[in-house]
């Protein structure tokens, strides 16, 4: 099984004229055919019970990374909603203000026009971001993270 909880994986995703090959932890997983045109796919999503630690998106003919992925440990937990500590008052605060840590903390992608690489380090799970440059022959997406221990499925 090449997804065990509490263990880093790491996961390559080729786009090809016909489908998608798939590597995990660097061994051949699946190959799957193309269901909707592969120029129409815009968004990668990962849910479930799993840390993404990185995602990198590369174009065709740009160099792979080097050596292995990094890792880096799961973000802390914050509270998202007001925080309220015994025997104090609730303090003022601007009307509107987003939870903390902001969506998309963590976050680093590049972007801009004609960009077609881009990376994220530690998103918060739901991941739904962009493929900048979309889909085409010799697109890769590696996706580095851990099953969360006792965690039912990810997607």
């Amino acid at each position: 099984m090449p997804f065990r909880p509490g263990h880093v994986f790491t996961m390559h995703m080729e786009v090809k004229s016909h489908g998608f090959k798939v590597l995990v932890n660097n061994r051949h997983f699946c190959d799957f055919t193309h269901r909707i045109a592969k120029e129409s796919i815009q968004y990668l999503y990962i849910t479930g019970d799993v840390h993404i630690s990185y995602i990198n998106f590369k174009a065709a003919g740009v160099p792979s990374y080097p050596g292995a992925v990094p890792s880096y440990p799961p973000a802390p937990n914050y509270p998202v909603g007001p925080a309220v500590c015994p025997g104090y008052p609730p303090a003022m605060g601007f009307p509107g203000a987003a939870p903390f840590p902001p969506m998309g903390a963590g976050i680093s992608q590049a972007s801009g026009p004609g960009c077609t690489s881009g990376q994220l380090y530690n998103p918060i799970v739901p991941v739904n971001t962009p493929i900048q440059g979309g889909f085409y022959p010799g697109k890769i997406i590696y996706i580095s993270g851990t099953p969360r221990v006792g965690g039912s499925r990810c997607v």
